[in-house]
Formats: structure tokens, C-alpha cells, sequence
């Protein structure tokens, strides 16, 4: 880690274990630059206000989600709870969400909670619009084209993932990692049999 990353590093440490006593709007730079171990010539160097600390945290965590999940679109864009793959896949997403919990439960303290839910959905809806999906039904294998319905569809998985990713923090991620990528691919598994149903049914019908 190059030398102004871990001054960034320990003034972002520095300012979690700050914010466990006090609100941010009573944190002075005087105080955050202390528990840092830095001067404030160097604070200012890096950072203009503490919101912007916060700001790059956030940042470098998009960066790190988003290589997690293109890897893994790019491995398999199909949800298969038999796929271990995919469920190791998922699992390495969320366990990445989970290691980042300080910097998650910082931002919804400080109320840029919408904000990051924004950024969040987009950034699942960026890397779903470039995967290739293709839903097996009967004995046949039909891939989605981009059309209208590839869009609501896309877009009802990237709000999924908030929502999971909403609940978990509601139970003070108590769940594992694991679990939560499990229940993910259960849900993915069921919306796409409730699919095969109406797919097989139109295709009786022509």
C-alpha cells in the first residue's frame, strides 16, 4: 500500500473510532488529525472536510464491488443453487459487503444513506446490463434479449440486491456472508421458476 493510501487508511480508522463516541458534526479536524497521528498540513493534502474522508472511503468501496461483481458476471451470468461456483461467487460478494460494515453503517449514521442505496442499484444495474442471460425452461434454453422486458427484469435484480443488502443491515448483519448469498440465489431461483411457468404455458398455447 503506497504511503498516502495508509495516511487515508489511518485517517478513516480514526475517524470510526471517533464517531463511536460522537456525532460527526462535533468532530473537529484538531481532534481527528490527533488520533490520526498526522498534522493538518497533511490532513488538508488528502482531505478538505470530514464528509470527504467519508466520500472517498465510499469510493474505493464501489471500486472493489464493482471488480467483484463483473468477475463474477463474467464467470456465470446464471443464478443455479446447484452451481457451487456461483454460490462461492456470491458468497465472496457479500463477505466483501460485510468486511466493508463500518464504512456502510458510517454513511447511513451521518444520513447519506440514500446516496450510497442510489450508487449501489446502479452499480448492479451497470454490470446485469452487460451479462448475457439465459433461463432454461422444459427442455429448451432461451436467452433474454435486451428488449423492454430485459430491462424491468435486470432492474428488479439490481433492487433485489438492496433490499437484501437493507434487511441484512436491519439485523446487524448477524447473518453470514454465506447465508445471505444463498438466499439470494433462492429467490433468483424462484422468480425464474414462477418464468419457466408462464414461459411454458405460452409456449403450449401458440
Amino acid at each position: 500500500m503506497r504511503t498516502a493510501d495508509k495516511t487515508k487508511e489511518s485517517i478513516w480508522n480514526a475517524l470510526c473510532t471517533l464517531l463511536k463516541t460522537k456525532s460527526i458534526d462535533r468532530i473537529t479536524i484538531e481532534e481527528l488529525t490527533k488520533k490520526a497521528g498526522i498534522s493538518r498540513n497533511t490532513y488538508y493534502y488528502h482531505f478538505y472536510k470530514i464528509e470527504d474522508v467519508i466520500e472517498y472511503k465510499s469510493e474505493q468501496f464501489f471500486k472493489g464491488f464493482a471488480e467483484r461483481t463483473m468477475r463474477i458476471s463474467s464467470n456465470d451470468s446464471s443464478l443455479n443453487i446447484n452451481n457451487m461456483t456461483i454460490l462461492e461467487s456470491e458468497t465472496d460478494r457479500w463477505q466483501y459487503i460485510y468486511d466493508n460494515k463500518d464504512l456502510i453503517q458510517v454513511v447511513y449514521a451521518i444520513g447519506m444513506g440514500r446516496s450510497f442505496m442510489i450508487r449501489f442499484i446502479k452499480e448492479i444495474q451497470q454490470i446485469l446490463d452487460t451479462a448475457e442471460y439465459t433461463i432454461q425452461y422444459a427442455d429448451n434454453c432461451e436467452t433474454l434479449v435486451k428488449d423492454e422486458f430485459f430491462l424491468y427484469y435486470t432492474n428488479s435484480i439490481a433492487f433485489r440486491y438492496y433490499s437484501f443488502l437493507e434487511c441484512w443491515m436491519s439485523r446487524d448483519f448477524c447473518d453470514s456472508p454465506g447465508a445471505i448469498a444463498g438466499h439470494l440465489i433462492k429467490s433468483e431461483s424462484v422468480s425464474r421458476i414462477i418464468y419457466n411457468k408462464v414461459r411454458t404455458f405460452e409456449i403450449a398455447t401458440v
